[in-house]
């Protein structure tokens, strides 16, 4: 038996274990009090420190019980007052270094979260291969909780067990770039979701198919140009759209981390989006009826040169533009330097001499109360209906060229509209295909 002094023992700061139950770890002193200890510490030797590697709830009861007199003892044998036995960790085999490592580091505060992940990983799935446990006659595998128990004690509760259960959840995901890359395990988690969702809802698009059609709602599975050149004059009373801004926010990153996981997926440059409105605003000036209004949400980069297209096909343009404000905020083009971005503005034209039903300011305020669906350009209902209200009478029709997360449909069903929209990308359609089916 080795012992040594329990004050040479050094604990470093970052070991896992921040909270001792105060009645499981009095269990435990009463428990060596009475039968002895039953397993020494494990200390690793670095020159001539030893630097505590496991054990710390009997090394806290060994120093509560030395303080009290207490006379205590190892496998028969008296332990001198003030040391405590000892396993010195290069002593053990390989596999009992990789136990004691993988529990250690699950939850080590200076490791980052890609290695306690990996750490969680490898010491259950240690455990899960080397013994099935039989209780009763039936025959169990590791669960998270056993994991949970060894890496936090045996008073681990739920959350710990929850902790592990995301830990094996995201090790899964670890070889996908974007997951392993992500500032922190709570974004990692929002990552995954995200691809989780995106599969689900592309998956969604290709049950549906490229179009689907209700009483008052249609949304088609295209590209907005394409489909546009298709379909015959004067459908629509309003159009109402969120294109592609031309202000490179596929490239802005991660919104300062208020907006992981939920990016741009479009192309999003200056010549190609200026090339797709100069085309697109020809066809809806085609596609509205005699009398119409288009609203075209835009950067303010490129305001002045959509109006310009816009007079040249034959709409009637207001000269500045109408006013979102967003309270919540949203993305931050330069994550380290700000500010966030808190409004946009929208393009607001006339055909022929289409009355609004109000005079309403040109500025609103709008919440994206529905939350975030996973598309970096959400817009809120809020703020299409505020919009629409102004231009639409029940009964009316109205078309969103990118409807995005079709944001259109649950406008159009409050006011009693029938709305026709395009969308190109499969997870954005399976969005808008979810969103038919909640109004149904």
């Amino acid at each position: 038996m080795k012992t040594i002094p329990l004050a040479s023992i050094i604990i470093a700061e970052s070991r896992q274990r921040q909270r001792f139950d105060d009645e499981a770890q009095g269990a435990l002193n009463e428990s060596i009090q009475t039968s002895g200890l039953i397993a020494p510490v494990v200390l690793r030797r670095e020159g001539s420190d030893y630097h505590l590697v496991a054990g710390e709830r009997r090394f806290r009861a060994f120093t509560t019980l030395n303080i009290l007199g207490v006379p205590l003892r190892h496998a028969g044998e008296a332990i001198a007052p003030g040391t405590i036995p000892y396993i010195d960790f290069g002593e053990l085999s390989h596999l009992e270094q990789q136990e004691i490592e993988y529990a250690e580091n699950a939850i080590r505060a200076d490791l980052t979260w890609q290695e306690n992940i990996d750490a969680t990983k490898r010491l259950h799935e240690l455990r899960s291969s080397q013994a099935v446990f039989r209780d009763f006659g039936l025959e169990r595998v590791q669960s998270p909780a056993d994991t949970a128990r060894e890496i936090f004690g045996p008073d681990a509760e739920s959350r710990h067990t929850g902790q592990v259960k995301t830990a094996l959840v995201v090790a899964q995901h670890m070889d996908n770039p974007a997951v392993a890359k992500a500032a922190s395990l709570k974004e990692a988690v929002k990552i995954i979701k995200r691809i989780e969702e995106t599969g689900r809802r592309e998956h969604l698009a290709s049950l549906v198919g490229n179009r689907s059609i209700s009483d008052r709602f249609q949304c088609y599975h295209a590209d907005a140009l394409t489909w546009m050149k298709a379909q015959p004059d004067a459908q629509f009373d309003v159009i109402l759209t969120d294109p592609p801004y031309g202000m490179g926010a596929d490239q802005f990153g991660d919104a300062a981390g208020r907006m992981s996981g939920i990016e741009h997926e479009y192309a999003d440059g200056t010549e190609e989006t200026y090339s797709l409105l100069s085309n697109c605003i020809p066809e809806w000036y085609r596609l509205a009826k005699a009398q119409a209004h288009l609203y075209i949400w835009c950067d303010i980069d490129m305001f002045t040169e959509l109006r310009a297209l816009c007079r040249a096909a034959g709409w009637w343009t207001f000269r500045t533009p109408l006013i979102n404000l967003k309270p919540e905020g949203g993305r931050v083009p330069w994550p380290e330097h700000g500010p966030r971005r808190s409004y946009e503005i929208c393009l607001y034209a006339v055909k022929g001499k289409r009355p609004v039903t109000a005079i309403r300011p040109d500025y609103f305020e709008s919440r994206l109360s529905e939350g975030n669906l996973g598309h970096g350009a959400q817009k809120p209902v809020e703020a299409y209906v505020e919009l629409l209200k102004r231009s639409c009478r029940p009964g009316d029709t109205v078309l969103d060229s990118f409807a995005g997360t079709g944001t259109i449909f649950p406008a159009a069903h409050a006011l009693g509209l029938n709305a026709v929209a395009t969308e190109a990308e499969a997870a954005a359609y399976g969005i808008c295909l979810e969103r038919i089916g909640e109004l149904k």
